[in-house]
């Protein structure tokens, strides 16, 4: 995955540890600040203090001092637990609140008064939380915070901090048969407040809290203006307020949520070229307003003014297939557009079309990103 910090480098993680390009410098840094372990989360709920997890638990790194500090040592036994636990996502609240969706259920973690605590499944209790493997987490603009369950069978819950309460949600995986094995794999607060669920089986679902209930957008084979597929890998909004749902089968759907109609961009056989591969995972703008799209088999430039595609293949003799698989796509404030693959990190520059793959000698690893 990537992160750009507040003060604008670029942080990459991958399984050969964490790496970070210095814009100041133009060069990268292999396990900066002396980090060796492997990061899989960062978060930077305050400018310039980034907290993150990996094999050596979770920390706190102030990016203008180089000072770490480590979790696990902490004087408060809580938590230590939590540095010590697997660590699936992070969210932050006001008032100095994080959330960490956890192997062990929820934590909440005051960094003001350096206080924890620790929610679990009981199931004896059906007020508890609904199980302890939590996936996703996100706070929306009430305060509220959404968690996405289990690895298959997935089911939201909602936690309400004011009262402590959690409020299940069962429709992900119980409102069909065939969505018995659904997997949540993405949750969106949007500009708007509202809030998005991204999943394998039951497409893409808007939440009302009105009728404390969901509307789901599935695809339809008799509406052209439905969703693509209900197979949904990830969710990106735009500056404009528009998403863009990256489909595991059917390329990329392009929804407007206030006129309720989506436009699919996939492999068509009556544009040439055409999006590369119809599974995307990954989706990001330039300031020209061109999309990149990353694929499975090569990475993507939209113009939507045009309707054209550009594509791009970052193959290598040494593995070409895992290359062109883009895993993480990110844009600076240059229009440079940074490709994380299966294989290593590119950087391309749209203007000149130039591709500058990383390699060791260059302090990256050629591993997924």
């Amino acid at each position: 995955s990537q992160h750009t910090s507040a003060s604008g480098n670029i942080y990459f993680t991958s399984p050969g540890g964490l790496s970070r390009y210095v814009y100041a410098r133009q060069e990268f840094e292999q396990h900066p600040f002396g980090i060796q372990n492997t990061i899989t989360i960062i978060a930077e709920p305050e400018p310039g203090t980034l907290w993150m997890y990996g094999s050596d638990g979770l920390f706190i790194l102030d990016e203008s001092t180089g000072g770490i500090t480590m979790l696990n040592e902490h004087p408060d036994t809580l938590i230590r637990t939590l540095a010590r636990t697997q660590i699936l996502d992070m969210a932050s609240a006001d008032g100095g609140i994080l959330y960490f969706a956890t192997s062990s259920g929820l934590f909440r973690l005051d960094t003001r008064t350096w206080s924890a605590r620790q929610y679990t499944h009981d199931e004896n209790d059906p007020s508890t939380i609904c199980s302890n493997d939590l996936r996703n987490i996100a706070v929306d603009h009430e305060g509220m915070v959404w968690i996405a369950t289990d690895y298959y069978g997935s089911r939201l819950t909602r936690f309400d901090p004011v009262k402590g309460t959690f409020q299940r949600y069962d429709q992900f995986y119980a409102a069909r048969k065939d969505w018995a094995d659904n997997r949540i794999m993405d949750l969106l607060v949007d500009s708007h407040g509202r809030l998005w669920i991204a999943s394998l089986r039951a497409g893409l679902a808007l939440y009302n809290p009105g009728s404390d209930d969901f509307h789901f957008h599935t695809h339809d084979p008799m509406d052209a203006g439905s969703l693509a597929s209900n197979a949904i890998l990830s969710i990106f909004e735009d500056k404009e307020g528009a998403l863009w749902v990256g489909t595991e089968d059917y390329g990329v759907d392009y929804f407007q949520p206030d006129h309720d109609y989506f436009t699919t961009i996939t492999v068509s056989s009556r544009q040439s070229p055409t999006l590369p591969d119809p599974a995307c995972r990954a989706v990001a703008v330039d300031k020209n307003g061109h999309y990149w799209i990353g694929t499975y088999k090569g990475l993507s430039q939209y113009n939507p003014i045009t309707d054209a595609f550009s594509n791009y293949l970052l193959t290598k003799e040494e593995n070409p297939d895992a290359n062109n698989s883009v895993r993480s796509l990110l844009v600076d404030d240059e229009g440079i557009v940074w490709v994380g693959t299966g294989g290593g990190l590119y950087r391309l520059n749209p203007e000149t079309k130039k591709e500058i793959p990383f390699t060791e000698k260059d302090s990256m690893p050629i591993v997924y990103i």
